[in-house]
Order: structure tokens, then C-alpha cells, then sequence
């Protein structure tokens, strides 16, 4: 059978189910294993599963223990790349770079306690940040793994809002009262500019805190779609004018490409955000004098966004891209790309999409109705 990382053969049903017997009647396994907050599984030397305690079964719904004896470890969690390849979890090529199976590999080849931190996307559509650790076990002879896996997702997303959120907003009221500061400072005819350009950071400082409340809502499903017809092209517009507006991309260039008169109904707050943030991703990818180019176009009743910069992403990193927690400009800071892919695909009916090489450089891809008819 064929694999892109991991082993992908698997041990015969009867000798998973034996597996599962000898350690369910193994009285200290099965009270250990059962008495902590943390979800456990213990695997086989082919990582399948052989016993999952109580937490994992409640958590990912399994009503008894036979309908999860010999599943691998993503198949029972609903990795959307666990089912890619005949041989299932571990041996597609995104698994390449999925640190938890990295974990459970290396603790069985060094026969060693491993640990990590893993972001798991999961079939409908949401994902959850866990520490894994992994550690030999060995009872009468029969080598296992057990694997505990803690659900980190609150921690990860406060370092987020901390790290991320904060960081902007503070950026953006110090820029406001710097300005203030030196306001007395200029002759008269210079000071309406200050005035200007201090209103403009209020209204994006505003607008950033009315983000963050948005991308809560969306992900505690609660956000309310508010439908209406505009310009496609005015909102391109500002978003280009908005970021020229910022000295560290003043030396990249920016070019839009739409047709005036391309209108969409749908809402506006989530579509525009949605391109600022994949908009904003490709200028900080970008070095000075490159170019970032924005253009719009109707097809088929859908409307087609596309953002490109002439720099590629390297594949490890395209696999984690529109992960909550992962950025390329370091630890605790992404927050971009996963709110994009958020707001189209949960709200907006649409879907984005990452296409990148070393010949047309990355691409992002929004693609949308053409008439969003619901407001929920």
C-alpha cells in the first residue's frame, strides 16, 4: 500500500480486538486511564487504536469502543486529510508535516516521551489547537503507545487576542496620540491634515475593535449576515487607498484591476475584511519596489477576488497557512488567513484558495455568490 510519510499497513481486525480485550481487562490500565481530564488513546505498532479512555469517546461522539478499535488516530477525530490516501491517517502528503503524527513516530522509533503542539482541521469545518504527548508502554511484552491529547484552544486563542488584537489596537491609539502630541507644533495651514489623518486612524482603530467582536461571533455561530448591494470596485478601492496610506508598504507597489461597474450583494463587513487581511498578508510577504496586484471579475454568477505577490510559499508552510495560530512573522501572531477563510466559507457562501509557485509567485482566491440571499 502506498504512503506519502508513514507506514500505512495495518494489523488484522482480530488482533486489534485481542489487543483491546488483554488492556480493558487490565484493571490499572483502564482506571488510570480514566480518572484525568485529558483524552488518552493507545496505540498499536501500526498506530491504530487499541483503547481510547471515556474523555475521547465523549469528545468525538463514539458511542462504544467498537466502532473506534482500529481506526488510526486522525480517522476517529475526523482529520480532513485522514482519508486522502488509501492508507489513511499519516500517509497523505499534508501528513508530511503533522506534528502530531511526527510525535507518535518518534516516540515508537526512540522508545521515548515526546510532546507537541498541533492544530487539527477537522471534516465540518472547524479546527482545535492540542497538545500531544506520547510515550512507550509496554505490558507482557506487547509494545504500545500512549498518546494524551489536551484540548489547548482557549489558551491558544487568548494568545491570539493578546498577542495579535492588542498589539494593533495599541499600535494604532499610540500613532493617534503621537499625533496629538506635535499637533501645536505645525503652522496653521498643516493643521488640517493632522486633523485629517488622526480622524482616519480613529475610524480604523474603531473598525478594528468592531473586527475582533465579528470574528468572535462567527466562530461561536452567532453572527448575523447583513445583505446589501455595493461596488465591488469602491471597496477594492479604499482597500488599496487604505494601505497606501501605511509607511511600512509605501515602497510596495499596489495595482487594481476591476471593472467599475462589477456590483455583488452580499455583506459587506465580511467581504471586505476578508480581502483586507489576505490583502495585507501579501504586502507583508512582499519586499519593497515588488508588487501586489488586486483584481475582480464575474464568472458564471459568482465573483472571483483574486490578491497576488510575486514571492512563494514553501509547502510546509502552505499546508498550515489558514491555521488559527500560525504565522510566518512569528510565534502567537496568525490571525489573517484563518479569519478570511472563516468569514467566506462559514457566512459567505463562498470558498478561498491558495495557489502558489516559484514562476506566478501566491495567489489568493475569493470566490462568492454573486446574490447572497440569506441573513442568517
Amino acid at each position: 500500500m502506498n504512503t506519502c510519510f508513514a507506514a500505512a499497513e495495518r494489523q488484522p481486525r482480530n488482533k486489534v480486538i485481542n489487543d483491546y480485550v488483554f488492556l480493558s481487562r487490565t484493571q490499572p490500565v483502564d482506571y488510570f486511564l480514566n480518572i484525568g481530564s485529558d483524552m488518552v488513546i493507545i496505540l498499536n505498532d501500526d498506530r491504530q487504536i487499541v483503547y481510547a479512555n471515556r474523555k475521547f469517546l465523549k469528545t468525538f461522539k463514539f458511542p462504544e469502543m467498537e466502532k473506534i478499535i482500529g481506526l488510526r488516530a486522525g480517522e476517529a477525530i475526523g482529520c480532513i486529510y485522514s482519508d486522502l490516501t488509501e492508507g489513511g491517517c499519516g500517509t497523505a502528503n499534508n501528513c508530511r508535516y503533522c506534528d502530531a503524527v511526527i510525535t507518535v513516530l518518534r516516540s515508537q522509533y526512540k522508545s521515548c516521551y515526546e510532546e507537541s503542539e498541533v492544530k487539527l482541521q477537522l471534516k465540518n469545518g472547524s479546527s482545535i489547537d492540542v497538545r500531544v504527548t506520547a510515550s512507550p508502554y509496554v505490558l507482557d511484552y506487547n509494545y504500545y503507545t500512549i498518546v494524551s491529547i489536551t484540548d489547548i484552544s482557549q489558551i491558544k486563542q487568548k494568545e491570539v487576542l493578546e498577542k495579535v488584537f492588542f498589539h494593533d489596537i495599541l499600535n494604532t491609539a499610540a500613532s493617534i496620540k503621537n499625533l496629538w502630541s506635535i499637533y501645536n507644533d505645525y503652522e496653521d495651514h498643516d493643521k488640517e491634515e493632522i486633523k485629517n489623518l488622526t480622524k482616519k486612524l480613529a475610524d480604523e482603530l474603531v473598525e478594528q475593535i468592531n473586527y475582533q467582536r465579528i470574528v468572535t461571533e462567527s466562530e461561536n455561530g452567532e453572527y448575523v449576515v447583513n445583505c446589501e448591494k455595493f461596488s465591488v470596485h469602491e471597496m477594492l478601492h479604499k482597500l488599496v487607498r487604505t494601505f497606501s496610506y501605511k509607511s511600512q508598504f509605501r515602497k510596495i507597489k499596489k495595482y487594481l484591476d476591476c471593472p467599475n461597474l462589477l456590483e455583488v450583494n452580499s455583506d459587506y463587513i465580511l467581504l471586505y475584511r476578508a480581502v483586507f487581511n489576505l490583502f495585507k498578508n501579501a504586502l507583508e510577504a512582499s519586499d519593497d519596489n515588488q508588487a501586489v496586484r488586486i483584481s475582480a471579475e464575474m464568472i458564471n454568477e459568482k465573483l472571483y477576488i483574486y490578491v497576488n505577490n510575486k514571492n512563494s510559499i514553501p509547502e510546509d508552510i502552505r499546508s498550515k497557512l489558514f491555521h488559527k495560530t500560525f504565522s510566518t512573522k512569528g510565534s502567537n501572531r496568525g490571525f489573517g488567513t484563518y479569519s478570511a477563510k472563516l468569514l467566506v466559507e462559514k457566512y459567505l457562501g463562498g470558498k478561498v484558495e491558495l495557489k502558489s509557485d516559484e514562476v506566478f509567485g501566491t495567489t489568493f482566491r475569493i470566490i462568492v455568490p454573486h446574490n447572497l440571499t440569506h441573513n442568517t
